[in-house]
Protein backbone atom coordinates (compact mmCIF):
# COMPACT_ATOMS: atom_id res chain seq x y z
CA UNK A 1 0.00 0.00 0.00
CA UNK A 2 2.63 2.62 0.92
CA UNK A 3 4.92 1.42 -2.34
CA UNK A 4 2.83 3.41 -4.79
CA UNK A 5 3.03 7.02 -3.28
CA UNK A 6 6.77 6.66 -2.63
CA UNK A 7 7.16 5.18 -6.37
CA UNK A 8 4.94 8.52 -7.46
CA UNK A 9 7.25 10.99 -5.80
CA UNK A 10 10.41 9.42 -7.28
CA UNK A 11 8.82 9.60 -10.37
CA UNK A 12 7.81 13.47 -9.74
CA UNK A 13 11.26 14.59 -8.86
CA UNK A 14 13.12 12.65 -11.92
CA UNK A 15 10.86 15.30 -14.02
CA UNK A 16 11.47 18.10 -12.38
CA UNK A 17 15.87 17.22 -12.34
CA UNK A 18 15.43 16.30 -16.46
CA UNK A 19 13.34 19.23 -17.07
CA UNK A 20 16.16 22.08 -15.05
CA UNK A 21 19.16 20.07 -17.17
CA UNK A 22 17.51 20.39 -20.44
CA UNK A 23 17.13 24.88 -19.64
CA UNK A 24 20.81 25.01 -18.85
CA UNK A 25 21.79 23.51 -22.21
CA UNK A 26 19.56 25.75 -24.48
CA UNK A 27 19.62 29.38 -25.80
CA UNK A 28 17.32 32.12 -23.84
CA UNK A 29 14.47 32.91 -24.79
CA UNK A 30 13.60 36.72 -25.13
CA UNK A 31 10.40 38.35 -24.28
CA UNK A 32 9.82 41.61 -26.48
CA UNK A 33 9.06 44.96 -24.29
CA UNK A 34 5.34 45.00 -24.57
CA UNK A 35 5.21 48.92 -24.07
CA UNK A 36 7.44 49.30 -26.87
CA UNK A 37 5.20 47.33 -29.03
CA UNK A 38 1.79 49.03 -28.26
CA UNK A 39 3.86 52.76 -28.35
CA UNK A 40 5.82 51.70 -32.18
CA UNK A 41 3.07 49.69 -33.81
CA UNK A 42 -0.28 51.31 -32.79
CA UNK A 43 -3.29 49.71 -32.11
CA UNK A 44 -2.83 45.71 -33.49
CA UNK A 45 -6.73 45.24 -32.76
CA UNK A 46 -8.12 44.41 -35.89
CA UNK A 47 -11.54 45.82 -36.40
CA UNK A 48 -13.25 42.51 -36.83
CA UNK A 49 -12.46 41.78 -33.65
CA UNK A 50 -14.32 44.86 -32.28
CA UNK A 51 -18.58 44.19 -31.55
CA UNK A 52 -20.39 46.13 -33.44
CA UNK A 53 -21.43 49.22 -32.36
CA UNK A 54 -25.49 49.39 -32.35
CA UNK A 55 -27.27 52.13 -34.63
CA UNK A 56 -29.95 54.41 -33.23
CA UNK A 57 -33.27 53.94 -34.24
CA UNK A 58 -34.60 56.95 -36.95
CA UNK A 59 -37.42 59.09 -35.48
CA UNK A 60 -39.80 60.13 -37.76
CA UNK A 61 -40.37 63.91 -38.44
CA UNK A 62 -44.22 64.92 -38.23
CA UNK A 63 -45.20 66.22 -41.62
CA UNK A 64 -46.15 70.06 -40.76
CA UNK A 65 -42.85 70.27 -38.97
CA UNK A 66 -40.99 69.51 -42.14
CA UNK A 67 -39.86 72.10 -44.39
CA UNK A 68 -37.84 70.89 -47.74
CA UNK A 69 -34.91 73.43 -48.62
CA UNK A 70 -31.64 72.71 -50.12
CA UNK A 71 -29.25 71.11 -47.21
CA UNK A 72 -26.54 73.37 -46.21
CA UNK A 73 -22.96 73.07 -47.47
CA UNK A 74 -20.67 71.10 -45.59
CA UNK A 75 -18.59 74.09 -44.18
CA UNK A 76 -21.57 75.69 -43.10
CA UNK A 77 -22.18 72.59 -40.72
CA UNK A 78 -18.79 72.46 -39.70
CA UNK A 79 -18.66 76.48 -38.35
CA UNK A 80 -22.03 75.49 -37.14
CA UNK A 81 -20.96 72.87 -34.85
CA UNK A 82 -18.28 74.57 -33.83
CA UNK A 83 -20.02 77.41 -32.59
CA UNK A 84 -22.20 74.95 -30.17
CA UNK A 85 -19.02 74.09 -28.43
CA UNK A 86 -18.66 76.59 -25.11
CA UNK A 87 -15.81 76.69 -23.75
CA UNK A 88 -16.63 77.31 -19.94
CA UNK A 89 -14.02 79.70 -17.87
CA UNK A 90 -13.49 80.53 -14.65
CA UNK A 91 -14.79 83.66 -13.85
CA UNK A 92 -12.00 86.44 -13.50
CA UNK A 93 -11.35 87.38 -9.73
CA UNK A 94 -12.65 90.49 -8.68
CA UNK A 95 -9.68 92.67 -7.04
CA UNK A 96 -9.22 93.69 -3.62
CA UNK A 97 -9.26 97.80 -3.23
CA UNK A 98 -8.10 98.69 -0.46
CA UNK A 99 -10.90 101.01 1.41
CA UNK A 100 -7.71 103.74 1.55
CA UNK A 101 -7.50 103.21 -2.67
CA UNK A 102 -11.15 103.36 -3.57
CA UNK A 103 -12.09 105.42 -5.95
CA UNK A 104 -14.32 108.74 -4.92
CA UNK A 105 -16.21 110.79 -6.92
CA UNK A 106 -14.86 113.93 -8.38
CA UNK A 107 -15.72 116.91 -7.22
CA UNK A 108 -14.17 120.54 -7.83
CA UNK A 109 -13.63 122.49 -4.56
CA UNK A 110 -12.47 126.54 -5.41
CA UNK A 111 -12.75 129.65 -3.31
CA UNK A 112 -10.86 132.70 -2.05
CA UNK A 113 -9.53 133.78 1.13
CA UNK A 114 -8.68 137.88 1.67
CA UNK A 115 -7.50 139.85 4.66
CA UNK A 116 -7.06 143.78 4.76
CA UNK A 117 -5.73 146.24 6.93
CA UNK A 118 -5.66 149.55 7.35
CA UNK A 119 -6.29 153.19 8.64
CA UNK A 120 -7.81 153.81 11.22
CA UNK A 121 -8.93 150.85 12.44
CA UNK A 122 -10.07 149.25 9.63
CA UNK A 123 -9.78 145.12 9.55
CA UNK A 124 -11.61 143.09 6.48
CA UNK A 125 -11.27 139.18 6.11
CA UNK A 126 -13.05 136.97 4.08
CA UNK A 127 -13.41 133.44 3.33
CA UNK A 128 -15.19 131.60 1.09
CA UNK A 129 -15.20 127.86 -0.62
CA UNK A 130 -17.46 125.85 -2.82
CA UNK A 131 -17.90 122.72 -4.21
CA UNK A 132 -19.72 121.57 -7.29
CA UNK A 133 -20.58 118.00 -8.41
CA UNK A 134 -23.71 118.13 -10.19
CA UNK A 135 -21.89 116.29 -13.11
CA UNK A 136 -20.66 113.41 -10.57
CA UNK A 137 -23.67 113.16 -8.52
CA UNK A 138 -22.55 115.17 -5.71
CA UNK A 139 -24.30 117.58 -3.50
CA UNK A 140 -23.07 121.04 -4.41
CA UNK A 141 -22.21 123.44 -1.89
CA UNK A 142 -20.48 126.77 -0.59
CA UNK A 143 -19.47 128.74 2.81
CA UNK A 144 -18.57 132.38 3.52
CA UNK A 145 -17.65 133.61 6.15
CA UNK A 146 -16.65 137.78 6.50
CA UNK A 147 -15.35 140.25 9.01
CA UNK A 148 -15.80 144.25 8.73
CA UNK A 149 -14.93 146.44 11.51
CA UNK A 150 -13.65 150.38 11.12
CA UNK A 151 -13.06 152.37 14.51
CA UNK A 152 -12.36 156.32 14.50
CA UNK A 153 -14.57 157.80 11.82
CA UNK A 154 -13.38 161.50 10.91
CA UNK A 155 -11.78 163.55 13.61
CA UNK A 156 -12.47 160.38 16.13
CA UNK A 157 -10.28 158.58 17.28
CA UNK A 158 -10.34 154.92 18.18
CA UNK A 159 -12.27 153.87 20.95
CA UNK A 160 -14.54 156.98 21.46
CA UNK A 161 -17.55 155.09 20.30
CA UNK A 162 -17.27 156.16 16.54
CA UNK A 163 -17.05 152.64 15.21
CA UNK A 164 -18.88 149.99 13.36
CA UNK A 165 -17.93 145.86 13.36
CA UNK A 166 -19.98 143.20 11.09
CA UNK A 167 -19.28 139.69 11.11
CA UNK A 168 -21.53 136.88 8.87
CA UNK A 169 -21.27 133.36 8.04
CA UNK A 170 -23.26 132.13 5.02
CA UNK A 171 -24.38 128.58 3.86
CA UNK A 172 -25.55 126.85 0.48
CA UNK A 173 -26.36 123.81 -0.33
CA UNK A 174 -27.94 122.74 -3.67
CA UNK A 175 -28.53 124.13 -6.72
CA UNK A 176 -31.31 127.11 -6.44
CA UNK A 177 -30.65 128.43 -9.80
CA UNK A 178 -31.88 125.04 -12.11
CA UNK A 179 -35.17 124.23 -10.43
CA UNK A 180 -34.49 120.65 -9.40
CA UNK A 181 -34.14 119.06 -6.69
CA UNK A 182 -33.77 120.45 -2.95
CA UNK A 183 -31.77 123.21 -1.89
CA UNK A 184 -31.16 125.28 1.46
CA UNK A 185 -29.76 128.95 1.96
CA UNK A 186 -28.75 129.94 5.16
CA UNK A 187 -27.14 133.38 6.64
CA UNK A 188 -26.28 134.32 10.32
CA UNK A 189 -25.09 137.81 11.09
CA UNK A 190 -24.40 140.68 13.66
CA UNK A 191 -23.52 144.31 13.34
CA UNK A 192 -22.50 146.22 16.14
CA UNK A 193 -22.51 150.32 15.90
CA UNK A 194 -21.02 152.66 18.53
CA UNK A 195 -23.19 155.37 20.19
CA UNK A 196 -21.59 157.98 18.78
CA UNK A 197 -21.78 159.49 22.63
CA UNK A 198 -25.16 160.32 21.43
CA UNK A 199 -26.41 158.34 24.77
CA UNK A 200 -23.74 157.94 27.40
CA UNK A 201 -25.55 155.19 29.41
CA UNK A 202 -24.81 152.87 26.20
CA UNK A 203 -21.96 152.34 24.69
CA UNK A 204 -23.41 150.73 21.00
CA UNK A 205 -26.47 149.12 19.15
CA UNK A 206 -26.44 145.71 17.87
CA UNK A 207 -28.56 144.04 15.35
CA UNK A 208 -28.31 140.00 15.25
CA UNK A 209 -30.13 138.19 12.02
CA UNK A 210 -30.91 134.97 11.18
CA UNK A 211 -32.53 134.79 7.55
CA UNK A 212 -32.77 131.30 5.27
CA UNK A 213 -34.76 129.40 2.76
CA UNK A 214 -35.18 125.88 1.91
CA UNK A 215 -36.63 123.98 -0.63
CA UNK A 216 -37.68 120.27 0.02
CA UNK A 217 -38.92 119.83 -3.35
CA UNK A 218 -38.49 121.64 -7.11
CA UNK A 219 -38.72 120.28 -10.22
CA UNK A 220 -39.14 122.21 -13.59
CA UNK A 221 -40.55 118.59 -15.39
CA UNK A 222 -42.23 116.53 -13.24
CA UNK A 223 -44.58 114.93 -16.58
CA UNK A 224 -45.79 115.73 -20.18
CA UNK A 225 -48.93 117.62 -20.38
CA UNK A 226 -50.35 118.73 -23.58
CA UNK A 227 -47.43 118.89 -25.26
CA UNK A 228 -45.61 120.94 -22.71
CA UNK A 229 -43.89 120.13 -18.85
CA UNK A 230 -45.60 120.49 -15.52
CA UNK A 231 -43.36 121.43 -12.63
CA UNK A 232 -43.68 122.63 -9.19
CA UNK A 233 -41.82 123.31 -5.96
CA UNK A 234 -42.17 124.17 -2.76
CA UNK A 235 -40.31 126.50 -0.71
CA UNK A 236 -40.00 128.21 3.03
CA UNK A 237 -38.21 131.28 4.13
CA UNK A 238 -37.83 133.25 7.75
CA UNK A 239 -35.89 135.36 9.03
CA UNK A 240 -35.26 136.47 13.04
CA UNK A 241 -33.84 139.48 14.33
CA UNK A 242 -32.89 140.58 17.73
CA UNK A 243 -31.88 144.07 18.46
CA UNK A 244 -30.51 145.61 21.84
CA UNK A 245 -29.03 148.11 23.66
CA UNK A 246 -24.94 147.75 24.95
CA UNK A 247 -24.22 149.01 28.34
CA UNK A 248 -20.76 149.63 29.18
CA UNK A 249 -21.86 149.51 33.10
CA UNK A 250 -25.26 147.64 34.21
CA UNK A 251 -25.32 150.18 37.07
CA UNK A 252 -29.18 150.94 37.71
CA UNK A 253 -32.26 152.00 35.47
CA UNK A 254 -31.09 154.17 32.29
CA UNK A 255 -32.79 157.57 31.50
CA UNK A 256 -33.17 157.27 28.49
CA UNK A 257 -33.51 153.61 27.98
CA UNK A 258 -33.10 151.28 24.49
CA UNK A 259 -35.86 148.66 24.63
CA UNK A 260 -34.94 145.16 23.59
CA UNK A 261 -36.87 144.47 20.46
CA UNK A 262 -37.27 141.16 18.53
CA UNK A 263 -39.26 140.34 14.63
CA UNK A 264 -40.11 136.75 13.23
CA UNK A 265 -41.50 136.41 9.44
CA UNK A 266 -42.50 133.07 8.31
CA UNK A 267 -43.18 132.68 4.78
CA UNK A 268 -44.56 128.97 3.01
CA UNK A 269 -45.29 128.92 -0.66
CA UNK A 270 -46.43 126.28 -3.09
CA UNK A 271 -45.86 126.36 -6.84
CA UNK A 272 -47.11 124.91 -9.74
CA UNK A 273 -46.41 125.62 -13.67
CA UNK A 274 -46.63 124.50 -17.20
CA UNK A 275 -44.13 125.76 -19.95
CA UNK A 276 -44.29 124.96 -23.59
CA UNK A 277 -42.12 126.37 -25.72
CA UNK A 278 -42.63 130.35 -25.33
CA UNK A 279 -45.22 130.15 -23.28
CA UNK A 280 -45.29 130.01 -19.13
CA UNK A 281 -48.41 129.84 -16.92
CA UNK A 282 -47.46 129.42 -12.94
CA UNK A 283 -49.65 129.14 -9.78
CA UNK A 284 -48.27 130.34 -6.39
CA UNK A 285 -50.21 130.41 -3.15
CA UNK A 286 -48.67 131.42 -0.29
CA UNK A 287 -48.94 132.20 3.76
CA UNK A 288 -47.12 134.70 5.92
CA UNK A 289 -46.31 135.51 9.28
CA UNK A 290 -44.95 138.62 10.76
CA UNK A 291 -44.62 139.39 14.46
CA UNK A 292 -42.63 142.32 16.09
CA UNK A 293 -41.88 143.35 19.79
CA UNK A 294 -44.52 146.52 19.93
CA UNK A 295 -46.87 145.63 16.75
CA UNK A 296 -47.88 141.98 17.62
CA UNK A 297 -48.59 139.46 15.23
CA UNK A 298 -49.51 139.78 11.50
CA UNK A 299 -50.93 137.18 9.61
CA UNK A 300 -51.18 136.98 4.90
CA UNK A 301 -52.64 134.65 2.81
CA UNK A 302 -53.08 134.77 -1.11
CA UNK A 303 -52.35 133.58 -4.42
CA UNK A 304 -50.71 134.49 -7.75
CA UNK A 305 -51.33 133.93 -11.25
CA UNK A 306 -48.44 134.69 -13.57
CA UNK A 307 -47.99 134.24 -17.56
CA UNK A 308 -45.18 135.06 -19.35
CA UNK A 309 -44.82 134.68 -23.55
CA UNK A 310 -41.69 134.42 -25.10
CA UNK A 311 -41.34 135.24 -29.20
CA UNK A 312 -37.47 135.90 -30.19
CA UNK A 313 -36.47 138.91 -28.51
CA UNK A 314 -39.49 140.30 -27.09
CA UNK A 315 -40.92 138.59 -23.62
CA UNK A 316 -44.29 139.32 -22.42
CA UNK A 317 -45.42 139.16 -19.13
CA UNK A 318 -48.18 139.68 -16.93
CA UNK A 319 -49.28 138.82 -12.84
CA UNK A 320 -52.62 139.20 -10.43
CA UNK A 321 -52.42 138.57 -7.11
CA UNK A 322 -55.34 138.68 -4.28
CA UNK A 323 -53.69 139.24 -1.24
CA UNK A 324 -55.75 139.45 2.44
CA UNK A 325 -53.59 140.36 5.54
CA UNK A 326 -55.12 140.67 9.20
CA UNK A 327 -54.29 144.33 9.35
CA UNK A 328 -55.10 145.68 6.53
CA UNK A 329 -57.59 144.02 4.81
CA UNK A 330 -57.68 142.80 1.16
CA UNK A 331 -55.54 144.03 -1.94
CA UNK A 332 -55.48 142.74 -5.63
CA UNK A 333 -51.66 143.70 -6.87
CA UNK A 334 -50.99 143.29 -10.41
CA UNK A 335 -48.17 143.88 -13.03
CA UNK A 336 -47.79 144.09 -16.66
CA UNK A 337 -44.74 144.33 -18.00
CA UNK A 338 -42.85 143.94 -21.77
CA UNK A 339 -39.46 143.59 -22.43
CA UNK A 340 -36.93 143.08 -25.63
CA UNK A 341 -33.57 142.02 -25.54
CA UNK A 342 -31.11 140.82 -27.91
CA UNK A 343 -28.48 138.44 -26.04
CA UNK A 344 -24.81 138.42 -26.34
CA UNK A 345 -22.54 141.20 -27.20
CA UNK A 346 -22.43 143.31 -30.23
CA UNK A 347 -20.11 141.62 -33.28
CA UNK A 348 -19.49 142.44 -36.64
CA UNK A 349 -22.75 140.75 -37.94
CA UNK A 350 -25.12 142.69 -35.32
CA UNK A 351 -23.18 145.74 -34.22
CA UNK A 352 -25.84 146.70 -32.02
CA UNK A 353 -27.55 145.48 -28.57
CA UNK A 354 -30.82 146.91 -27.81
CA UNK A 355 -32.41 146.98 -24.31
CA UNK A 356 -35.84 147.83 -23.67
CA UNK A 357 -38.04 147.46 -20.84
CA UNK A 358 -41.11 148.56 -19.25
CA UNK A 359 -43.51 147.50 -16.62
CA UNK A 360 -46.36 148.99 -14.70
CA UNK A 361 -49.15 148.24 -12.02
CA UNK A 362 -49.93 147.88 -8.19
CA UNK A 363 -47.22 146.49 -5.79
CA UNK A 364 -47.47 145.65 -2.55
CA UNK A 365 -45.23 144.21 0.46
CA UNK A 366 -43.66 144.02 3.90
CA UNK A 367 -41.69 146.59 5.73
CA UNK A 368 -40.13 145.95 8.66
CA UNK A 369 -37.18 146.24 11.25
CA UNK A 370 -34.90 144.27 9.19
CA UNK A 371 -35.58 146.80 6.06
CA UNK A 372 -34.90 149.74 8.46
CA UNK A 373 -32.13 149.13 10.23
CA UNK A 374 -30.17 148.02 7.20
CA UNK A 375 -31.06 151.49 5.73
CA UNK A 376 -30.10 153.24 9.12
CA UNK A 377 -28.81 151.41 12.05
CA UNK A 378 -29.90 153.46 14.57
CA UNK A 379 -33.59 153.76 13.26
CA UNK A 380 -35.96 153.37 16.25
CA UNK A 381 -39.61 152.97 15.15
CA UNK A 382 -41.08 150.92 17.78
CA UNK A 383 -40.30 147.82 15.51
CA UNK A 384 -43.13 148.30 13.88
CA UNK A 385 -44.46 146.66 10.39
CA UNK A 386 -46.00 148.39 7.65
CA UNK A 387 -47.45 146.99 4.44
CA UNK A 388 -47.18 149.41 2.13
CA UNK A 389 -49.18 149.85 -1.81
CA UNK A 390 -47.99 152.01 -4.43
CA UNK A 391 -48.76 152.35 -8.06
CA UNK A 392 -45.90 152.35 -10.07
CA UNK A 393 -44.69 152.59 -13.60
CA UNK A 394 -41.02 152.05 -14.83
CA UNK A 395 -39.05 151.89 -18.11
CA UNK A 396 -35.48 151.31 -18.88
CA UNK A 397 -33.68 151.66 -22.26
CA UNK A 398 -30.11 151.07 -23.28
CA UNK A 399 -28.07 149.78 -26.15
CA UNK A 400 -24.21 148.82 -26.80
CA UNK A 401 -22.51 149.45 -29.92
CA UNK A 402 -19.43 147.16 -31.06
CA UNK A 403 -17.24 150.14 -30.97
CA UNK A 404 -16.95 150.09 -26.96
CA UNK A 405 -19.97 152.87 -26.59
CA UNK A 406 -22.74 152.72 -24.50
CA UNK A 407 -25.90 154.06 -23.15
CA UNK A 408 -28.64 153.41 -20.06
CA UNK A 409 -31.54 155.57 -18.82
CA UNK A 410 -34.16 155.04 -16.50
CA UNK A 411 -37.13 156.14 -15.03
CA UNK A 412 -39.05 155.20 -12.40
CA UNK A 413 -42.21 156.39 -10.24
CA UNK A 414 -43.94 155.58 -6.85
CA UNK A 415 -47.02 156.94 -5.40
CA UNK A 416 -48.59 155.41 -2.42
CA UNK A 417 -52.43 154.11 -2.92
CA UNK A 418 -55.19 153.14 -0.42
CA UNK A 419 -53.73 154.87 2.21
CA UNK A 420 -51.01 152.44 3.25
CA UNK A 421 -47.90 154.32 3.35
CA UNK A 422 -43.95 153.94 4.07
CA UNK A 423 -41.81 153.52 6.93
CA UNK A 424 -39.24 156.77 6.45
CA UNK A 425 -36.97 158.78 8.79
CA UNK A 426 -38.17 161.87 9.42
CA UNK A 427 -34.85 163.93 10.26
CA UNK A 428 -35.11 163.99 14.01
CA UNK A 429 -33.27 161.77 16.46
CA UNK A 430 -34.78 160.70 19.67
CA UNK A 431 -33.45 161.40 23.84
CA UNK A 432 -32.19 157.81 23.47
CA UNK A 433 -29.82 158.82 20.43
CA UNK A 434 -31.57 156.49 17.94
CA UNK A 435 -33.55 158.12 14.92
CA UNK A 436 -36.94 158.35 14.69
CA UNK A 437 -39.47 156.71 11.73
CA UNK A 438 -42.87 157.35 11.06
CA UNK A 439 -45.27 156.42 8.83
CA UNK A 440 -45.34 158.41 5.43
CA UNK A 441 -47.20 158.42 2.44
CA UNK A 442 -45.03 158.48 -0.80
CA UNK A 443 -44.82 160.41 -4.68
CA UNK A 444 -41.24 159.68 -5.64
CA UNK A 445 -39.94 159.69 -9.25
CA UNK A 446 -36.23 158.65 -9.67
CA UNK A 447 -34.29 158.97 -12.73
CA UNK A 448 -30.83 158.24 -13.97
CA UNK A 449 -28.81 158.48 -17.13
CA UNK A 450 -25.38 156.84 -17.54
CA UNK A 451 -23.01 157.04 -20.76
CA UNK A 452 -19.63 154.49 -20.93
CA UNK A 453 -16.88 153.42 -23.20
CA UNK A 454 -14.68 150.42 -22.81
CA UNK A 455 -11.46 149.92 -25.13
CA UNK A 456 -8.80 147.62 -24.96
CA UNK A 457 -6.96 148.98 -22.30
CA UNK A 458 -9.30 151.72 -20.77
CA UNK A 459 -12.79 152.53 -19.42
CA UNK A 460 -14.80 155.68 -18.61
CA UNK A 461 -17.93 156.27 -17.88
CA UNK A 462 -20.35 159.34 -16.52
CA UNK A 463 -23.65 159.23 -15.18
CA UNK A 464 -26.40 160.98 -13.42
CA UNK A 465 -29.04 160.07 -10.42
CA UNK A 466 -31.89 162.18 -8.80
CA UNK A 467 -34.47 161.95 -7.10
CA UNK A 468 -37.77 163.86 -7.30
CA UNK A 469 -41.17 165.03 -5.93
CA UNK A 470 -40.54 163.94 -2.13
CA UNK A 471 -37.18 164.73 -2.32
CA UNK A 472 -37.09 165.78 1.54
CA UNK A 473 -36.55 161.82 3.10
CA UNK A 474 -33.48 162.44 1.78
CA UNK A 475 -30.09 163.62 2.14
CA UNK A 476 -29.08 164.09 -1.13
CA UNK A 477 -31.18 163.82 -4.12
CA UNK A 478 -29.27 164.65 -7.00
CA UNK A 479 -25.81 163.19 -8.26
CA UNK A 480 -23.40 163.25 -10.73
CA UNK A 481 -20.70 160.14 -10.76
CA UNK A 482 -17.74 160.01 -12.86
CA UNK A 483 -15.95 156.73 -13.25
CA UNK A 484 -12.27 156.09 -15.01
CA UNK A 485 -10.29 152.84 -15.16
CA UNK A 486 -7.29 151.74 -16.55
CA UNK A 487 -6.18 147.82 -16.83
CA UNK A 488 -3.82 145.15 -18.89
CA UNK A 489 -5.25 143.39 -21.86
CA UNK A 490 -6.60 140.05 -21.57
CA UNK A 491 -8.86 137.72 -20.09
CA UNK A 492 -7.26 138.00 -16.45
CA UNK A 493 -5.59 141.58 -16.43
CA UNK A 494 -2.40 141.38 -14.26
CA UNK A 495 -2.95 145.00 -12.87
CA UNK A 496 -5.57 147.61 -13.18
CA UNK A 497 -6.41 151.28 -11.15
CA UNK A 498 -9.31 152.67 -10.78
CA UNK A 499 -10.95 156.26 -9.93
CA UNK A 500 -14.64 157.47 -8.93
CA UNK A 501 -16.05 160.48 -8.09
CA UNK A 502 -19.72 161.32 -6.84
CA UNK A 503 -20.69 165.07 -6.66
CA UNK A 504 -23.66 166.40 -4.99
CA UNK A 505 -25.83 168.60 -6.89
CA UNK A 506 -28.36 170.03 -4.56
CA UNK A 507 -25.94 170.14 -1.09
CA UNK A 508 -22.43 171.72 0.20
CA UNK A 509 -21.34 168.38 0.69
CA UNK A 510 -18.06 167.22 -0.20
CA UNK A 511 -17.70 165.02 -3.49
CA UNK A 512 -16.81 161.15 -2.62
CA UNK A 513 -13.56 160.53 -4.35
CA UNK A 514 -12.08 156.48 -3.80
CA UNK A 515 -9.11 155.45 -5.50
CA UNK A 516 -7.85 152.19 -5.77
CA UNK A 517 -5.48 150.04 -7.51
CA UNK A 518 -4.32 146.41 -7.65
CA UNK A 519 -1.36 144.11 -8.83
CA UNK A 520 -1.65 140.31 -9.83
CA UNK A 521 2.25 139.06 -9.23
CA UNK A 522 0.66 135.39 -9.20
CA UNK A 523 -1.86 133.62 -10.89
CA UNK A 524 -4.13 133.21 -7.89
CA UNK A 525 -2.96 136.14 -6.16
CA UNK A 526 -3.36 139.26 -6.22
CA UNK A 527 -2.91 143.04 -3.56
CA UNK A 528 -4.96 145.60 -3.70
CA UNK A 529 -4.14 148.90 -2.21
CA UNK A 530 -6.86 151.26 -1.82
CA UNK A 531 -8.13 155.22 -0.23
CA UNK A 532 -12.66 155.34 0.27
CA UNK A 533 -13.78 158.86 0.26
CA UNK A 534 -10.56 160.44 0.65
CA UNK A 535 -11.50 164.40 0.33
CA UNK A 536 -12.70 164.46 4.35
CA UNK A 537 -9.30 162.96 5.59
CA UNK A 538 -7.69 165.56 3.40
CA UNK A 539 -9.78 168.63 4.26
CA UNK A 540 -9.88 167.05 8.01
CA UNK A 541 -13.97 167.20 8.14
CA UNK A 542 -16.94 164.72 8.64
CA UNK A 543 -19.24 162.87 6.88
CA UNK A 544 -23.07 162.65 8.25
CA UNK A 545 -25.06 160.46 7.42
CA UNK A 546 -28.58 161.79 7.11
CA UNK A 547 -27.37 164.66 8.87
CA UNK A 548 -27.37 163.10 12.21
CA UNK A 549 -24.61 160.25 12.38
CA UNK A 550 -21.35 160.20 11.39
CA UNK A 551 -20.22 157.42 8.78
CA UNK A 552 -16.85 155.94 8.10
CA UNK A 553 -14.85 157.97 5.72
CA UNK A 554 -11.21 158.16 4.26
CA UNK A 555 -10.28 154.68 4.89
CA UNK A 556 -7.11 153.70 3.17
CA UNK A 557 -6.54 149.74 3.01
CA UNK A 558 -3.92 147.48 1.84
CA UNK A 559 -5.75 143.66 1.34
CA UNK A 560 -4.32 140.80 -0.38
CA UNK A 561 -6.28 137.55 -2.06
CA UNK A 562 -5.65 134.26 -2.52
CA UNK A 563 -7.91 132.24 -5.42
CA UNK A 564 -7.70 128.41 -5.12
Amino acid sequence: MNRKPRALGRFFHICVFVLCAAGATTAEIEIPDIETRIRNTGNAVPESALPPLPQPKLVPIPADLYVAEDPPPAAEIRAAEESKIEVEQAPEPEPVIEPSLAPRHQSVVSGSASFGAGYPGVLNASVRVERSGLEDGLFPFGAGFSWKSSDGYGTASAGEGFFDREVRFSLDAGDSESGEGRWLSLEIGERTDGMQQLNPEYYSVTRQDLSWSVSPFSSRSLRPLGGGYVGASVLFSGDVMLFSGDRPVQTGQPTNAILDESAYSLLPSVSVFWERGGFYTGLTGFYAYDSTTRRGEVHTGGGELAARYTAGSMVYSASLTAVLDSANGALVPFVLSVMHDTPGFPDVEDPVQLLFRAEGGLSSGLRGPAELLGEEPFSWAGFATASPADWFAEAETGLELVTGFSFRARAGWKASAFNRGVLLGDGTRLPNGLARVELFSRDRLETAAEAGWTGAMASASAGYSGIWLDETHFGVAHRLILEGRVFAPGDEPQWNAEVSASFPLDSGELPEVSVQGSVRPLRDVSLSLGWKDALPAVTGKNRFRNGLYRTACGELTLSAQVDF
